[in-house]
């Protein structure tokens, strides 16, 4: 093979090289996986109870007193008691319909920031979970960031 025909080779290769770098790189990043089966949520313990939130918000009223019940802490359920947590779980259900994990934005092993997509009208909202990080690692709150006029609002449980 003559030189000519190597530098070409080489610079096609290298070409390819570049162009294959910079389509990569502009793929989206795909959000973090974990545990259970690669559905999307953290295999943390926020990951845990903000799965099982999402879960029991999307089966109704009985499954998530259920899942407060038994996953919120003491002192959370001692400041703002189940009945008024299922009462805001109601007016969110009714204007949400159920929720389904878009992405996560942050993530520790006590806090996590998720991207929740309400199938009444497909819109996107972030929650924070928030758990203990000492045993028993019950819920502490969770949470939705709205923005509104430069302000945040939300629920919380």
């Amino acid at each position: 093979m003559n030189d000519a025909r190597k530098v070409a080779i080489w610079g096609m290769t290298l070409l390819w090289i570049g162009w294959t770098g910079v389509a990569m790189a502009a793929q989206p990043a795909t959000p973090q996986k974990g545990g259970n089966a690669g559905d999307g949520w953290p295999d943390t313990r926020a990951g845990a109870m903000a799965r099982r939130w999402v879960e029991a918000f999307a089966k109704g009223d009985s499954a998530m007193r259920a899942c407060l019940t038994e996953t919120m802490a003491t002192e959370s359920i001692e400041q703002r008691g189940i009945p008024e947590r299922i009462k805001s779980y109601k007016e969110v259900r009714e204007r949400f319909g159920t929720l389904e994990l878009a992405s996560i934005n942050k993530s520790k092993p006590a806090e996590l920031e998720a991207t929740l997509i309400a199938s009444a009208d497909m819109s996107k909202h972030k929650f924070v979970f928030t758990v203990q990080s000492k045993p028993p690692y019950k819920l502490i709150s969770v949470g939705r960031l709205e923005q509104r006029s430069g302000h945040g609002h939300g629920f919380g449980h």
